[in-house]
Order: structure tokens, then sequence, then C-alpha cells
């Protein structure tokens, strides 16, 4: 499709086969894992419609976005206890909801492709009849990206959607030394320390068998457990399969690499680590409570990583959020309750950085309207 008096055109890029389309989505400078084929068709089998997109001009391609579709009223009726939650379609008479996990990703930068990019994902919402579209792109606040959003209609969104909108970036160098410089006291002591203790890494990718794949997901989802019920965000979990299925087809699409640091046997922590670009982004990590005081196995892990990151030809090593809904944005001083996350991450150099988060478009005001009305009220009954 060609957008009316535009130099751009629209392709339905859905068909297209997962190595073509994670070339673009996950491989170029600024692409993101859950943007590639292997996260969409992940959300397609947990009931949403998956969409993937190009958008080019005659030069060639300046985004691609790939979406999770879903109709409004099968979103919300499926929430509603007794028959109308079983049945198996809904007619979209409120429109659909569209969401882009951490996209549009852009292929170009200039401010004239940007701009036809924006109107192009309003072109596409307005094609799909969407009552809103959210789109949740990894793009610093206040920068000119995220400005592009506000001038061609989009408005911040007052749900945020993805754990945390804030990054810390650790830069990568060429050698040990100078990576070893960026780290504190305490960073390099506890480096040496894991070391001593007899602290073993192991890495997990795409050609690993699938049994010591499953074996390391089951180990590294207990710890996360674990680690869910020390920090009080346990209830919030998604069930082992659906967690587990997710990691493993990101790890078996060559998106994602999963790390388990050992000791005296035991699985002892864990990340994993996903490929966004230029970007290596941990999107995952933590350790078990009883071999937390041990030794500092997280030390020798989250260096592990570093070092491969920068002989992977990674830019960054982005270690992930310091915030969350309940305290958004980087924290300033102890009273944070993400303080702590964010003391272990500064000391390997890391740079905070603050993304825009999610905007969106109504393209009918009142189906918009009304979507948003009934997120507050099923928010209100929630908190009873």
């Amino acid at each position: 499709m060609a957008l009316a008096r535009s130099r751009l055109h629209i392709v339905d890029a859905t068909p297209d086969d997962a190595a073509g389309w994670d070339a673009l989505a996950v491989m170029s400078s600024r692409g993101e894992a859950f943007q590639s084929h292997a996260w969409s068709e992940h959300k397609r089998r947990a009931g949403w419609t998956a969409r993937r997109y190009r958008m080019e001009d005659a030069a060639g391609p300046l985004a691609v976005v790939s979406l999770q579709e879903r109709d409004v009223l099968d979103s919300l009726v499926r929430r509603i206890p007794g028959p109308l939650a079983r049945q198996s379609h809904l007619p979209p008479l409120a429109g659909r909801l569209l969401y882009a996990p951490t996209g549009p990703v852009l292929l170009k930068e200039d401010p004239a492709s940007v701009r036809l990019v924006v109107r192009g994902l309003r072109h596409i919402a307005r094609l799909r009849r969407a009552a809103l579209m959210v789109v949740d792109p990894n793009w610093e606040r206040d920068g000119p990206l995220a400005r592009v959003l506000g001038d061609e209609g989009f408005s911040p969104s007052r749900r945020h959607i993805q754990v945390s909108t804030t990054g810390m970036q650790v830069p990568l160098q060429p050698d040990d030394d100078a990576q070893r410089r960026l780290l504190n006291e305490n960073a390099r002591r506890n480096l040496n320390r894991a070391r001593k203790a007899g602290v073993t890494i192991v890495r997990l990718d795409s050609t690993a068998p699938q049994d010591t794949l499953d074996e390391a997901l089951a180990s590294a989802y207990r710890m996360w457990v674990e680690i869910g019920e020390r920090k009080g965000f346990a209830q919030h979990l998604r069930a082992a399969e659906h967690h587990t299925s997710a990691q493993r087809d990101l790890v078996r699409s060559g998106v994602a690499t999963l790390w388990l640091a050992r000791h005296d046997g035991l699985d002892v922590g864990h990340a994993a680590v996903y490929r966004c670009g230029r970007r290596a982004f941990m999107f995952q990590a933590g350790e078990g409570a009883a071999q937390q005081k041990r030794v500092p196995a997280n030390f020798l892990l989250q260096w592990s990583i570093i070092r491969w990151a920068a002989e992977a030809g990674f830019d960054v090593y982005d270690m992930g959020g310091v915030d969350n809904h309940e305290a958004p944005g980087i924290p300033t001083d102890e009273d944070h309750p993400m303080w702590s996350v964010f003391r272990f991450k500064i000391q390997w150099g890391a740079r905070p950085v603050q993304f825009c988060g999610p905007y969106e478009y109504a393209p009918w005001p009142l189906l918009g309207g009304s979507l948003r009305a009934a997120w507050r009220l099923r928010d209100a009954v929630r908190r009873g």
C-alpha cells in the first residue's frame, strides 16, 4: 500500500521468513529483541494476532514494526467470568488494540524519514481500525525522535506496559584493562573474590542441546521465583511454561543467550541477554538467596557477559532498568525502592538512560476514549 501524497510504501511483511525479518528488526543498528519474529510468534500463541510491516521509500526500507493485535472486546471480555469469556471470537465492534513492543525499529534516522515512518504508523492504525495504537520505542526522552511522535499526533500513555522505562548502559571497551578501568573498587574486589571461590560461567545459545537448555531454563525460573518472593513481586510472575517457552523461543532463534553462574556444582546466578542491534540487553538476572552471601557470583557473571558482548561486536551492554511502574524514573537517592539495583549497576561504569516510554494514537477519539475509560474502570475494580 502507498501512503497518499508521500513517498512512503507500507509492505505487509507478516509472511516473510524469520531470518529476513530479523535481519532488519533485530540485527540492524537499532534492532530490538521484542520486535523479532520469534517474539511475535510467541505472542500469537498467547492469543494475539501477529502483524509485521516494512515501511520504505524509493531508496529502500526506512523502518520495520511488529505489532501485536487484539480486538478490544475480546481483550476486555476475556477477564469477565462466565460464558461470554469462553467465546472463540467476538466481533471487532469496539475496534482493535495494536501494540508495538520496543518498536518501531528505525533503519534511517534523519528527521524527514522518521516523520514519514510515524505517519505510516498512523496509516496502519486507521487501516486496522484501531481504537488505540501504542508504540513503545527505546528512544531517549526529550530527544528528537520522541518529539516527532508528539508532533505527529501521538501522546504519552498513562499506562506503562514494559516494567521499566530506564536503562543502564555500559560502554564496551576493546580490551580487559580498558574495561576494568570503568569499574569501581567494590566491583573489582568482588570480581576477584568470585574467581578465587571457583565460580564458573556457562553460556547457552541456539546450539545448546535441547535437554541442556530446558534444564537451564528451569533452573533460571526457580531462581527468578525465589527472587520474586524475596522482593515482593512473585504474584506478578507468569506461569513457568509461559515464561520458559518465551525464553526458549528467543534462544533457539539466536536472539537471546542464557547465562548461568555455578559454584560447588549448583546454579547460583543467571542472566538472560537479548540481542538488540548494537546493544546487548540484559532482560533478566539474579542470584539465589542462599548463595548470595557466600560468594559474589553475580560479579563474575556480569563481567563475563560484558567481555563476551565486546568480543561479539556490540557497542553497549545495557544492564536493564532501575525503575518500575510504582517508582518511575532514574533513582536520585536511597529513598527510591530501586536504589540498591541502581548502585549495583552504576559500579560497572553504566550511564543511566531515561527512555520516552509508551506513546499512543487514537484514529477515532471516541473509540480511543472508550478504551481508556474501560481500562480505568478495570484498574479500579482490581484495586478493590
